[in-house]
């Protein structure tokens, strides 16, 4: 009797934080994350391999996708980690910006 109770309280609260990560975009976050990094290493080892204009706008486009996305993504980054990804973006950030006027000189 008692082992049910506990997983009816259990599952119940693995719905309502499901709920809570769908209210709050939250739900596979982490997932979306390492796939924008993964089109983001993509594009960078392109334009690495192939300097030209084509490679490295998609390459800023990708930074720029990587450094929108994961911006809306902050509240759902717990504790410290939080504040690492914040100041990965602004990195991220100049780096867009040095590398879009790198795309301007080619």
């Amino acid at each position: 009797m008692i082992f049910i109770s506990l997983t009816a309280l259990s599952s119940a609260c693995k719905v309502k934080d499901s709920i809570e990560d769908d209210l709050f975009g939250c739900n596979g976050y982490d997932t979306e994350i390492n796939s924008l990094l993964e089109e983001l290493t993509a594009a960078q080892t392109a334009y690495t391999n192939d300097p030209t204009t084509s490679t490295c706008n998609s390459y800023v486009s990708a930074m720029d996708t990587y450094v929108t996305e994961v911006y809306e993504y902050l509240d759902c980054i717990p504790g410290a980690q939080k504040q690492a990804y914040r100041d990965g973006l602004d990195q991220w950030n100049t780096s867009l910006d040095e590398t879009r006027d790198s795309c301007d000189a080619l």
